[in-house]
């Protein structure tokens, strides 16, 4: 392998978690017939999933995967040059990331705007529209903050102890302030039987419900 081709594969893996997809190779300028050696077995990179690999040697991260079917999303793109619009983990993923609860994904959920697709049987979209309000970057990932996390479980997992908890967790951490979780949940409030647009009330049930009450911080970070 020539001095470039190791510069052009290391500047993108430095910033991916020791990953990239086949598609930001050819991006970068390395050849068809040079990918083949370098993704065959025993070489630089290994292949984790369908076009994704990761640099031997390089750090894996517990989350491979995940990270992993985000970069399909978009697999031309790098991580850092995303915006929402390539995807964002959501749902159970997004809770699993963060270490709220324990209502453990056995799917990597994404959610999207219409248009995208996979062919990956272990990962499910959510198909909608967000803004960058509902999201943050999260260790280089498009993730749906704490409150939308909440609100678009109540909808997909209605599990109130479940989501109780990665509610809770969210607030005893200091990653969400409970008028912003106040605020989120309060569209939803009329599905359950209480006033129009009563977020607090909803988000005082779901914080009643969980498992394991903790002191909250009454203000967040993110």
């Amino acid at each position: 392998m020539s001095v470039k081709t190791w510069q052009r594969i290391a500047k993108v893996t430095e910033g991916q978690w020791g990953m990239v997809t086949r598609q930001q190779l050819l991006n970068t300028g390395i050849s068809q017939s040079t990918i083949q050696g370098l993704t065959a077995p025993d070489s630089v990179l290994e292949r984790i999933a369908e076009g994704v690999y990761h640099l031997n040697g390089a750090p894996v991260p517990w989350d491979q995967q995940l990270r992993a079917a985000w970069l399909q999303l978009a697999p031309g793109v790098l991580a850092q040059d995303r915006t929402i619009d390539q995807g964002v983990v959501s749902h159970r993923s997004a809770s699993t990331l963060f270490f709220f609860g324990d209502l453990w994904e056995n799917e990597h959920e994404f959610t999207v705007r219409p248009g995208k697709q996979s062919r990956r049987k272990e990962v499910k979209l959510h198909v909608k529209a967000y803004s960058e309000k509902d999201c943050v970057r999260y260790e280089g990932m498009w993730v749906t903050r704490p409150a939308r996390i909440v609100a678009d479980l109540l909808v997909e997992y209605p599990d109130f102890e479940a989501i109780g908890q990665i509610a809770m967790d969210a607030l005893r951490k200091g990653a969400e302030s409970r008028a912003n979780l106040d605020k989120w949940l309060a569209p939803q409030a009329r599905r359950f039987h209480l006033k129009q647009s009563d977020g607090a009330a909803l988000a005082e049930q779901l914080l009643k419900m969980a498992p394991y009450d903790n002191q909250v911080q009454t203000e967040g970070v993110v």
